[in-house]
């Protein structure tokens, strides 16, 4: 005997305090930011184990530039604004030289310009990429190497404190790389 079940499945498309990627986020999508990047962000189960998913960032062997962006959050005009999250990544660096690296940026206009979350607060980059190997993101300090306790995840807590205020912001993660070799990269 044949039964067919039917399932109603309502996805919120408000702004959530939290995203723990359990489910395809609605607001997934990976943004190029040199005009060919495409697939080096992802979402799915972390390799850190358990059932968790991860948001997911390729260190690739190639030249590229692409972000995802996280739906947008008013900041409350009394209470301070936390960008929380657990990261690891491998992003290609020698001692010396940062070649492949991540940031995090932010726009209060609603995407038209960002700015890297240093003109706020300290995110614990690793270094400065170099400039030697066509890295879009060249000259900036980033995440690049091995986070501190690679293979296992840090956990970075980015305290605004009241400085956004009010402000409607949005937050991206960034990954620039340079043509030479690949890595796992940044979850």
């Amino acid at each position: 005997m044949e039964r067919e079940l039917r399932v109603a499945l309502d996805q919120d498309l408000a702004p959530s305090a939290s995203e723990d990627f359990e489910l395809p986020p609605p607001w997934f999508a990976e943004t190029s930011l040199d005009g060919v990047s495409a697939g080096v962000w992802s979402v799915g189960p972390s390799r850190l184990g358990g059932s968790s998913h991860a948001l997911r960032g390729v260190g690739a062997g190639s030249i590229t530039d692409t972000a995802v962006e996280l739906p947008e959050v008013v900041a409350s005009a009394s209470d301070p604004l936390v960008l929380s999250f657990v990261h690891r990544y491998e992003l290609e660096a020698e001692p010396g030289t940062f070649w492949d690296g991540g940031v995090i940026e932010l726009s209060t206009d609603g995407g038209a310009s960002w700015e890297d979350v240093s003109a706020y607060v300290t995110p614990g980059y690793d270094g400065t990429l170099t400039d030697r190997a066509d890295n879009p993101l060249s000259f900036r300090e980033a995440y690049s190497g091995q986070n501190p306790s690679h293979p296992d995840a840090d956990a970075v807590r980015l305290d605004f404190d009241t400085a956004l205020a009010g402000e409607a912001v949005r937050f991206r993660f960034r990954i620039g790389t340079d043509q030479a070799s690949g890595t796992t990269g940044w979850e």
